[in-house]
């Protein structure tokens, strides 16, 4: 990694760890303060991407074969399956990969058909309505709770702390993700996901970050202008 890559993302580790611990004090305090700082996160998730992928292009791997099993590791996450479980629930992983958006596909007119398509009455299925005294044995499955902002935000600083403490384990998944993306000449861009939208009232620290995300995406992650010699 050259020199003004590697203080750049120094810079960038040093804001990212800043906002993680503030947003964690402050989101603790309160609902509203937690409602408030879910607004940041997107914001932290997208430096973290780059940081991810910006240590996976370093990382050389073998070209995969399109057909042949991807890389694995025999442990990336969590312990083995033959270890005792674990008293906490596992730490949710960070997701690194923003998929596209799809396009939009509105549904076609469909011409009525005529009766002449229909089954004939003796093949149409019959139906059976149900009362409460043919109802069967089935007990109703309850709702689920709704998760409060605080429930949202502890679960995504989880998956975001890991991300930020092993960064180079994600990174390696990554690097394997790219390399199968090239075997396969799908031709997709990094999947960075965009910058959020900084909004007016948004404080130095987060600013800061901001910044960096766009000169990352422009300085590093920009798409190769194509060769018109």
């Amino acid at each position: 990694m050259s020199p003004d890559l590697a203080s750049l993302e120094d810079r960038a580790r040093t804001l990212l760890a800043t906002l993680i611990t503030t947003i964690c004090r402050v989101g603790a305090t309160s609902m509203e303060a937690a409602e408030a700082c879910l607004k940041r996160v997107g914001l932290a998730e997208a430096m973290m991407r780059r940081l991810i992928c910006l240590r996976a292009l370093q990382i050389r791997l073998p070209e995969p074969s399109p057909t042949r099993p991807a890389f694995t590791d025999r442990q990336p996450f969590g312990p083995p399956a033959n270890s005792a479980a674990p008293e906490e629930p596992p730490c949710p992983r960070f997701r690194m990969i923003v998929p596209p958006p799809r396009k939009s596909q509105q549904a076609e007119p469909q011409e009525a058909a005529s009766q002449n398509d229909w089954l004939p009455t003796a093949l149409c299925p019959r139906v059976t309505l149900m009362d409460e005294s043919a109802r069967p044995g089935i007990s109703p499955t309850p709702a689920p709770s709704p998760q409060t902002a605080l429930d949202r935000l502890i679960h995504r600083m989880k998956a975001l702390g890991d991300a930020f403490d092993r960064t180079d384990v994600y990174a390696r998944r990554m690097a394997r993700w790219l390399a199968r993306q090239r075997a396969a000449q799908t031709g997709l861009a990094l999947p960075l996901g965009p910058v959020p939208d900084m909004p007016e009232d948004m404080d130095p620290l987060d600013r800061g970050l901001h910044f960096l995300l766009m000169a990352l995406d422009h300085d590093v992650f920009a798409p190769a202008a194509p060769d018109t010699s």
